[in-house]
């Protein structure tokens, strides 16, 4: 028995596919929640990333001023994968801990599967560590999500 078209559509669309992740954020009091970013953001989150002058062959003309609070404010939600920051008030992260946003960026890159080379890659690293130039620390992430993924 073959699967129509509109079977096979109706699986997607109806898919469960966004799970969150907690993550226990003392400095601010609390769990909070790393959320999947969904395919239309993680494009918009590279492209803005591409337009700072950020990737490969860039030299010394990268942008990286609000990396980190760009990042978290994509990835931070709530129990529910809702974002809880918009991209309106990403100044209200960037003014907070810089360690802290170091530590959601490591995480939230883990948890939406993006590899040590993918990341390495996009400030322009040739092989991990601290990028001289930026000051980028480029942690050992995983290629998937932990399995202590929950979907929303």
């Amino acid at each position: 028995m073959s699967t129509t078209r509109d079977e096979l559509r109706a699986l997607i669309e109806e898919a469960q596919d966004s799970p969150v992740e907690p993550m226990e954020i003392p400095e601010w009091g609390g769990t909070f929640y790393l959320r999947t970013l969904g395919g239309d953001e993680r494009d918009d989150y590279e492209n803005w990333l591409a337009g700072r002058g950020v990737g490969r062959g860039n030299g010394n003309s990268r942008d990286l001023v609000g990396l980190r609070a760009k990042w978290a404010s994509l990835c931070l939600g709530d129990s529910n994968g809702e974002r809880l920051f918009g991209d309106d008030e990403i100044s209200i992260l960037a003014a907070k801990n810089g360690m802290v946003l170091e530590r959601i960026r490591a995480e939230g890159m883990r948890f939406n599967g993006y590899s040590s080379s993918e990341v390495d890659e996009m400030v322009g690293n040739s092989s991990g560590g601290t990028n001289a130039d930026s000051g980028f620390v480029s942690p050992d992430t995983s290629d998937a999500p932990s399995e202590s993924a929950n979907v929303a």
